[in-house]
């Protein structure tokens, strides 16, 4: 059982305002890491904050990744925990767009255009596979769950300056739009406390919603829960939303009544 460090990143886009469970010092964070001080796990839980928006971004398969020397590629999935009234995030395309239509909309920043901006509210979520055109906008907090790499070819930045990775992140874009199935919301209220929803399923890991009273019914393994609302006891500390525990679902004590958590299987691992 290990309840996972938290590492705070600085980020020009990030903000200084975090939730109480965070302490930014007065720093811009943008990210928080949830990682084991002892081990890699091949599944990373991060939290994102924005107060700008992100560069527009793709990243490789494990084959495009191993190809460019790289350990693993990165699938991601979002879950939206709070945004403003205005908050979007870019996903797809509207529509099949052609390759040379996509590089020069990506050198004349047309791109934004061209993608498909999901109005957001907390609950959201959507599974982000390899070679999405993506990018978050401002106003947004969410928890990412994505194979622990740290490979993004970026392919639009609205001017920043920073690097780009043009041929890199075009010749693995996905020119199409992003497929209804990948993304839905969390369980409303009234949903069968006793029962486990699966959020999304990919090669790497598995996200499930839970509640208190399911946790029992859990199999045998090691898993990461990230708390969305109330708290568990670990060992002799209480638990609650902003940590994350890595252990079997037996190291867990006794849970509130309105406790609710992301439950990821790494595949690697179980």
């Amino acid at each position: 059982m290990t309840i996972l460090e938290r590492s705070l990143h600085e980020r020009p886009w990030g903000r200084d305002d975090l939730p109480s469970a965070y302490h930014a010092g007065g720093r811009r964070i943008g990210e928080v890491w949830h990682q084991h001080p002892d081990a890699r796990l091949p599944v990373l839980v991060k939290s994102i904050f924005t107060s700008e928006r992100l560069s527009v971004q793709v990243h490789p398969d494990d084959d495009a990744a191993r190809q460019a020397g790289l350990a693993s590629g990165k699938e991601e999935w979002w879950l939206v925990t709070a945004a403003s009234a205005d908050a979007v995030l870019g996903i797809g395309l509207k529509a099949p767009v052609a390759a040379e239509a996509l590089r020069l909309a990506a050198l004349d920043g047309s791109i934004i255009d061209l993608m498909e901006w999901f109005p957001v509210r907390a609950g959201d979520f959507f599974h982000i596979p390899p070679g999405t055109v993506h990018a978050i906008g401002p106003g947004v907090e969410i928890i990412e769950v994505q194979q622990n790499a740290d490979v993004t070819y970026r392919i639009f930045d609205y001017g920043r300056g920073r690097e780009l990775h043009l041929d890199a992140g075009l010749a693995l874009a996905r020119r199409v739009p992003h497929p209804p199935e990948l993304r839905g919301r969390l369980p409303e209220i009234g949903y069968d406390a006793e029962a486990t929803r699966l959020l999304t399923s990919c090669p790497h890991f598995t996200v499930w919603h839970v509640k208190a009273a399911a946790l029992a019914a859990l199999p045998k393994g090691l898993f990461q829960f990230v708390p969305l609302a109330g708290q568990v006891a670990v060992a002799d500390r209480i638990v609650s939303p902003g940590r994350v525990v890595w252990c079997d679902p037996a190291d867990l004590g006794q849970a509130s009544s309105d406790f609710a958590c992301l439950v990821i299987c790494d595949h690697a691992r179980n």
